[in-house]
């Protein structure tokens, strides 16, 4: 029961947050043209990349090591963590400075560039304070900042995009104010609940490396698959198929947020589970990832009647035609939620570099079926070579898993006792 009611919890923070641009899509799609759309999807994918590359998604090591390395651990930890990624900001911006012009093809100007690493850098520092809020099982405060946060970039897009007409760049800079004061809120929370050691340590930025590092072609492997159709179909396509992909993939996308939103729920329970060691336990965590797929299969079906239902509502009349994509761009979705679940499996026994080189094969996969299939199939193309990837992968990790993690995925298939923790 606590498990479920912290799930809707993250449903209502994640469906706040990370969905913001799901649910702005009525209003993006009527003051924002289809070629502008398209720009702003490029904006976002490049906000995503810089966010891991700044990060080295410290969230993964924090919620690994948040039972490991008790809470001195974690503080240190945090310090470090900022550090790191403030070299890392220091060194994109520089990167970006000495190819000027580099992304002016897909109307990114340097200047919007070092707004867009700030983006990122802020991103990385609120996603630190609420995986600390996530793993103290904070669900009500996890949602109050997420709250406040969604309703600063409403505040803050609406006056933008609608009263001064700023457009796509009116949207990247509501999220840079927005992101400021939410950072400075929850780092003073950390501060506070001495979350934060100050104390520089070579070792410590050394063991976050350690199992970071490896994560970096983990992380970008799936930047990749989830991101990187947008900038084929601007090759081999116009931007006018980007802004209806990219539609597209925003509902489709709120499909993962779901799912995203049960994890959150999930992880803190799964790695202390797995601490204890139990068999008792072991077999409550196989029973629910079962039970975990089959429900993700019958939710995709659904999603995608009620999408289609109320599309009209949702998108302008501009982007109506973006339907066609939403099921395979939700279904690839659906296996990355089944993924996600056993991934893990793999973090807790620091196999990161296995994780690694099966994201990058399936990333492989992916830009292969992405050149191949779009000539063919057009813009469809891309959310098929998505789903393929997520697919591949799935099924690998999957199979690490059966063989590799000790638990009794056979023997578990008795679902008489799902009770609550």
């Amino acid at each position: 029961m606590t498990i479920f009611k912290n799930s809707i919890l993250y449903i209502a923070s994640t469906g706040i947050s990370k969905g913001l641009p799901f649910l702005l899509l009525p209003f993006f799609t009527r003051f924002l043209s289809v070629e502008e759309f398209g720009v702003l999807g490029i904006a976002m994918v490049i906000v995503s990349i810089l966010s891991i590359v700044i990060g080295f998604s410290p969230f993964l090591y924090l919620i690994t090591r948040f039972y490991q390395i008790g809470k001195a651990g974690i503080a240190s930890s945090i310090f470090h963590i900022f550090i790191i990624s403030f070299a890392c900001l220091v060194f994109m911006v520089t990167a970006i400075l000495l190819a000027p012009n580099a992304l002016a093809r897909y109307g990114i100007s340097d200047a919007m560039f070092l707004i867009l690493s700030i983006v990122a850098l802020f991103r990385v520092v609120i996603n630190v304070g609420l995986t600390i809020q996530q793993m103290e099982k904070r669900g009500l405060r996890f949602l109050i900042v997420n709250v406040c946060f969604a309703g600063l970039m409403f505040v803050f897009i609406f006056f933008l995009v609608a009263v001064f007409a700023r457009g796509w760049r009116g949207v990247m800079a509501a999220e840079l104010m927005a992101g400021i004061i939410i950072s400075a809120y929850l780092v003073h929370r950390l501060v506070l609940e001495e979350y934060i050691v100050v104390g520089f340590r070579w070792e410590r930025v050394r063991n976050i490396l350690r199992f970071s590092l490896p994560l970096i072609p983990h992380v970008l492997a799936l930047w990749v698959m989830n991101f990187i159709d947008r900038f084929f179909l601007a090759e081999m396509t116009d931007m006018e198929s980007v802004g209806l992909y990219s539609t597209a993939y925003l509902l489709g996308f709120g499909l993962s947020l779901l799912h995203e939103s049960v994890q959150r729920a999930w992880q803190p329970y799964f790695f202390q589970y797995l601490t204890h060691g139990r068999a008792e336990l072991k077999n409550r965590i196989v029973k629910y990832t079962w039970a975990y797929y089959v429900v993700s299969v019958i939710i995709f079906f659904v999603y995608v009647e009620m999408i289609r239902l109320f599309l009209p509502v949702l998108v302008g009349v501009e982007y109506m035609s973006s339907m066609e994509f939403v099921p395979m761009i939700a279904l690839a979705y659906t296996v990355l939620g089944m993924y996600r679940v056993i991934a893990g499996y793999l973090y807790v026994g620091n196999r990161t570099i296995t994780l690694a080189a099966v994201t990058v094969f399936a990333a492989i996969v992916n830009i292969s079926m992405n050149y191949v299939l779009i000539p063919v199939n057009g813009a469809i193309g891309a959310a098929q070579a998505t789903l393929i990837a997520f697919v591949v992968m799935f099924l690998i990790v999957k199979y690490i898993v059966i063989r590799t993690s000790g638990m009794p995925w056979i023997s578990a298939l008795t679902f008489g006792n799902l009770k609550g923790t």
